[in-house]
């Protein structure tokens, strides 16, 4: 079991990422328990995490430069509260093939809800819940991208009526139609679809109704 020692964050690999960011590399390293990282002396915006066997989203100072975490292919199962307080700017979160399972275990993240715009939590078991991106939507306003895949406006309505702010439980506003709204949301092979029939459309009204479809990224019903 590797530590996340003083000397490996002195001599970690440093570099500007494909963002931009300035980033540390840790991956790779067996680390367990997230700490010492006070010693970066708050100069990164991104860190790299993966690839080790940390189990808890934990332990973290005060970083006001810190945007993105990537902590995919770990053991994480348990993220701490209030979170948000000690990362103020965190804007990206990468949890992919961990051990979430439950909203519960997601409910901690409401503490980046001014903040946090994109997640990845593919791999996860939780991810495979029917309402995962309703719940992480409502839990977290001010996402732009779950998975790789924008959020649409219409998941946003979906979200406010099936969720009450986060909380992992439906409201009695009509849950079954936000489902159903949601399972309406366009795939990919239904995007490559909809984008031949736009370009084959022979009259103005069927270009703009497959135009709006294409914006909203829904399927009207009985379409």
């Amino acid at each position: 079991m590797g530590r996340m020692s003083i000397r490996n964050i002195k001599y970690a690999p440093q570099y500007l990422n494909a963002g931009g960011e300035r980033e540390i590399d840790l991956r790779g390293q067996k680390i367990a328990i997230i700490e010492n990282l006070g010693t970066t002396k708050d100069i990164h915006e991104s860190i790299d995490l993966s690839d080790n066997e940390i189990s808890k989203l934990d332990n973290f100072p005060l970083l006001h430069e810190l945007k993105t975490i990537i902590v995919a292919n770990n053991h994480i199962q348990y993220i701490a509260d209030n979170l948000g307080s000690r990362l103020p700017n965190l804007k990206a979160l990468v949890m992919n093939k961990n051990r979430i399972q439950t909203f519960n275990q997601l409910k901690p993240l409401e503490s980046f809800n001014n903040t946090l715009e994109y997640i990845s939590l593919m791999d996860n078991r939780v991810a495979d819940e029917a309402k995962y991106r309703l719940y992480l939507i409502s839990l977290l306003p001010k996402l732009k991208y779950i998975d790789g895949q924008k959020v649409t406006q219409a998941e946003r309505k979906a979200a406010a009526m099936a969720f009450d702010g986060g909380s992992g439980d439906f409201t009695l506003q009509n849950p079954q139609e936000a489902l159903a709204e949601e399972s309406r949301r366009i795939t990919p092979h239904q995007k490559t679809i909809l984008i031949e029939r736009l370009q084959k459309a022979t009259t103005l009204a069927e270009a703009n109704t497959i135009g709006q479809i294409l914006k909203d990224g829904v399927l009207p019903k009985n379409y």
